[in-house]
Order: structure tokens, then sequence, then C-alpha cells
């Protein structure tokens, strides 16, 4: 099955007022632009993506999306049935 692995979602700090909010990883991967929820400040995910959390973030998720790119790769050695 299909597990979408960019709606996981990862706390992060406002450049601001520093307040925690949730902000999903398919964001942060393409640069979308992000809101605190407290005061209001506008910011681009580009702006936090060296932070080391959202680097720890976005590399466990390749690391299990390339795990089951592996896993669910058909086989080269299975024999065909006739």
């Amino acid at each position: 099955m299909f597990e979408d692995h960019g709606s996981t979602r990862i706390d992060l700090a406002c450049p601001r007022c520093q307040q925690l909010f949730k902000v999903r990883l398919r964001k942060l991967q393409f640069g979308a632009d992000l809101t605190c929820r407290l005061c209001r400040h506008e910011f681009s995910a580009q702006e936090v993506s060296d932070r080391m959390e959202v680097q720890e973030a976005l590399a466990r998720m390749h690391q299990i999306v390339q795990q089951r790119a592996v896993y669910s790769s058909p086989k080269r050695d299975r024999q065909e049935r006739p």
C-alpha cells in the first residue's frame, strides 16, 4: 500500500516569535510559503531549509521512500509461468 510521507508533519519554530507549529514535509520539500499561526509572520520554507530538524526529517522521508521503492520493485529473477 502507498503511504504519503510528504503529509507527515514536523514541529517547526517560527523565525520571528519561535512559536512551534506543525508543517507538512511536502511544504518544506517544495519550498512553500508558510505563515506562523501565532504572530502571522510569513516566510518561505527555503528560509528554514538549512535547519537541522528540517534536514533530518527530509532525509528520513527520502530514505523511507527509497527503501519502499526497492521492496516494491518487481524481482528480475522470477521465472515466467506458462
